[in-house]
């Protein structure tokens, strides 16, 4: 029976050895923002609240403020949404015999990428940033031999075991004696 690894599926013999998605603390960047942005009408409406009254008087005025905030609204929960859905379908799979890379390019936009591991060339780790380096997340580049010559694992927890995970199955997957490894 062949079991799925997103939109790929299991090749005989192959077992999935490291899933990854985004760091946690990418995602709780995003909702703060999302926060702080819907805080802040919220904040106008209190510091400009007498002369608010006399403006919200007027009908029209008020249809304008209610439509102009509900726009607002729902353009910060599109953000957050489209954020969200960024994170959630990133995804990165290494198996034993090759690397399966999914990105979601947009809301309607995905792109899959896979590439054998004994194709695999230099494996590369990045860690920068005070909060990167604190909680121990970055990017890992994969250079290849093949059509797409660099996977980026962007914002992976733990970049530098994921690094060396890589090198160790490439060399496995290229036939490479333990002593060699």
């Amino acid at each position: 029976m062949l079991k799925q690894i997103g939109l790929s599926i299991l090749q005989p013999q192959e077992a999935v050895a490291i899933y990854l998605r985004q760091h946690w603390f990418v995602i709780l960047k995003s909702v703060a923002l999302f926060l702080i942005s819907a805080l802040i009408p919220i904040l106008l409406l209190f510091f400009f609240s007498q002369n608010l009254t006399v403006w919200l008087t007027k009908e029209i005025s008020t249809a304008i403020l209610i439509l102009s905030l509900s726009f607002y609204y729902l353009y910060i929960w599109l953000f957050l949404f489209f954020r969200w859905t960024d994170y959630y379908l990133d995804l990165y799979t290494v198996t034993n015999k090759r690397i399966v890379n999914r990105e979601q390019a947009g809301l309607f936009s995905r792109i899959i990428s896979e590439v054998s591991l004994n194709r695999v060339q230099d494996v590369t780790a990045q860690v920068t940033g005070f909060f990167a380096t604190f909680l121990n997340y970055g990017n890992v580049y994969i250079q290849t031999a093949g059509e797409k010559e660099r996977f980026i694992f962007t914002n992976i927890p733990e970049p530098y075991e994921v690094a060396k995970k890589i090198i160790q199955l490439s060399k496995e997957a290229k036939g490479l004696t333990k002593s060699e490894l």
